[in-house]
């Protein structure tokens, strides 16, 4: 970059690059102009960044957080709530970047006695917070009422281990 009377040419491999705004008409970029140019360009990249950081961050979750857990022992005395019950948990779950992994039937006891269910849910969350954001959510809380209709479960939470 080079200064020449009152204006800033750019000249990369010794060609000029007129202001992107001039159009037909090329002409140096005064300072100002350039300064602006380079500012512009510097914070798209910024925006580009953080918006790759978030997605990669996935539901809002910090990188440094440890996820959680919710593994829920499920005993069913009949399955009338089940319908109504399952597609707005799921859709409440989505809101806190809850993700089930796991849910059926105990396959196989390897050491101790069965757990009294008729079925085991695992269910990964990106924060403790976030998991307690969904189970005390209000739209959450008359479905717990309704599953409670029909369903005796024991809910617990643990934390990823740190790395």
């Amino acid at each position: 970059m080079t200064q020449t009377r009152q204006h800033w040419e750019c000249r990369p491999e010794g060609r000029e690059i007129a202001a992107p705004w001039a159009g037909a008409a090329s002409r140096p970029m005064t300072k100002m102009e350039f300064i602006a140019m380079r500012n512009v360009q510097l914070i798209t990249g910024l925006a580009a960044c953080a918006i790759i950081v978030t997605l990669a961050l996935g539901s809002g979750a910090r990188a440094d957080e440890p996820k959680a857990y919710m593994i829920g022992l499920v005993r069913i005395e009949h399955k009338d709530w089940v319908a109504e019950y399952r597609p707005r948990t799921a859709a409440l779950l989505r809101k806190y970047g809850g993700r089930v992994l796991a849910r059926g039937k105990p396959i196989a006891v390897l050491e101790g006695t069965a757990p009294n269910a008729h079925a085991i849910l695992v269910v990964e969350f990106p924060s403790v917070e976030k998991a307690k954001g969904w189970y005390s959510d209000p739209k959450y809380q008359p479905l717990i009422e309704l599953r409670q209709s029909g369903a005796d479960v024991d809910f617990v939470l643990v934390e990823e281990l740190t790395r």
